[in-house]
């Protein structure tokens, strides 16, 4: 109804997005997705993303320096519903499977957010008080797990 010339998005759900970038494509309005990308190919006019498999391969190498390749950690985990919630813990796995005596004791989603980073973060803490490390999936759930360790 704004006569919009573009629309650039960040879909914050692969599969949920769909609809929405098939509505504004119906109406002749190109469609640009950054960050992450939907699960239809060839609707936007183009997907621009990050290699999030390599970036996370690339913090697990820091993260596995930070912990001298040894200890017990655990990870917070993003949206089910976002392909990244997949692609990054993967990157990570691949990374740190090749040092032994790292060991993921638990793991929980926290959808991208603060706060549920912060009460997951809580409720592992309480379940496994012995843990050295954190891994977290974007910045405001590290945010929250930064929080709860204070």
């Amino acid at each position: 109804t704004n006569k919009a010339a573009a629309i650039v998005l960040d879909p914050a759900n692969a599969d949920g997005s769909v609809g929405a970038v098939q509505k504004a494509t119906d109406a002749n309005i190109p469609v640009f997705l950054v960050n992450a990308e939907i699960n239809q190919q060839g609707l936007a006019k183009a997907q621009l993303v990050s290699d999030n498999a390599q970036g996370a391969a690339l913090g697990a190498q820091e993260f596995v320096k930070a912990m001298d390749g040894k200890g017990t950690y655990v990870e917070l985990l993003g949206a089910p519903s976002d392909n990244n919630a997949a692609t990054r813990p993967n990157g990570y796995a691949t990374a740190l499977s090749q040092y032994p005596d790292l060991k993921r004791e638990d793991a929980q989603v926290a959808n991208w957010d603060q706060k549920q980073g912060h009460d997951k973060m809580q409720s592992m803490l309480q379940a496994h008080p012995d843990i050295q490390g954190v891994l977290a999936g974007n910045d405001q759930m590290a945010l929250g797990a930064i929080a709860a360790l204070k």
